[in-house]
């Protein structure tokens, strides 16, 4: 008879669980801490808790956020088409006011803001952080 290879469930190690509830803004925060380590929430407590880590705790793959990404996304087209009207009207021949210029520099600005919180972001269901 052939040998079936046992799941990782089965040959778990880890036999002992730790329940902790924690607030929102608590878990937050380890979750931030765990991504900018690349680490999950669990292996990141167990390396931080431990004095020597008896195995090696599995990284949390990178989330991308769909629905932040096709905002920004459509924020740039924004920003692209006022950008292309001021270069338009300035090739024409005609003026742009000082305040449309500042709008859209602000815009960028901002725009790039946004970007920088979606990368401290460690998923999706998580408030952004603030800078």
């Amino acid at each position: 008879m052939e040998k079936t290879k046992k799941s990782g469930s089965d040959e778990r190690v880890r036999t002992k669980v730790i329940g902790v509830r924690v607030q929102p803004y608590e878990y937050e925060e380890l979750a931030f801490k765990a991504a900018a380590e690349n680490m999950s929430v669990p292996s990141y407590l167990r390396e931080q808790v431990l004095d020597e880590v008896k195995t090696k705790g599995r990284k949390a793959e990178p989330q991308l956020d769909i629905v932040l990404l096709s905002q920004l996304l459509h924020q740039c087209s924004r920003i692209g088409s006022n950008i292309n009207q001021i270069a338009k009207r300035l090739n024409e021949g005609g003026g742009v006011t000082a305040s449309r210029m500042v709008a859209a520099y602000q815009d960028v600005q901002e725009l790039k803001r946004e970007i920088l919180q979606a990368i401290k972001r460690p998923t999706h269901d998580n408030p952004r952080c603030e800078s």
